[in-house]
């Protein structure tokens, strides 16, 4: 399963997905005709998955991905943002010596840690879809 964690360790992994949009109109209003329709879509869900397992890729043509350089413009900011204060600290420390930076410039580093790793654990899974498990088979 990938994770946040894994993709910072550079664990290369490759995800399929399937879009299909359906037109609101198309969504019955009745609860008997919505109940119908909703049983249907996990038929149609449970095809694919089984298409999926069999053939390692969703039917149709993948549609390829485009590469935007304004990801990678916007990943520049945000590094120069937070790493300016954290090189001020570091130069002023080594400069004066001064304890009181010291412990600023800890403080900070300790914070950047603390924070980062917090979001990678937020991404993490505890839990995941248990299709297709020896435990759920219907067979």
């Amino acid at each position: 399963m990938p994770s946040t964690r894994s993709m910072l360790y550079g664990q290369h992994t490759k995800i399929d997905l399937y879009f299909r949009r359906i037109d609101r109109k198309a969504i019955p209003k009745e609860k008997e005709e919505l109940s119908d329709f909703i049983v249907q879509m996990f038929r149609e869900k449970d095809k694919l998955l089984d298409y999926h397992k069999t053939h390692k890729c969703f039917p149709g043509s993948p549609l390829p991905l485009a590469k935007r350089k304004r990801s990678l413009y916007l990943v520049h900011v945000w590094v120069l943002i937070s790493l300016l204060p954290a090189t001020w600290l570091g130069y002023l420390m080594l400069l004066k010596g001064d304890l009181r930076i010291l412990g600023g410039f800890s403080v900070v580093i300790l914070l950047v840690l603390f924070a980062a790793n917090k979001i990678i654990n937020m991404a993490s899974l505890s839990s995941s879809s248990t299709y297709g498990t020896e435990k759920y088979k219907t067979s």
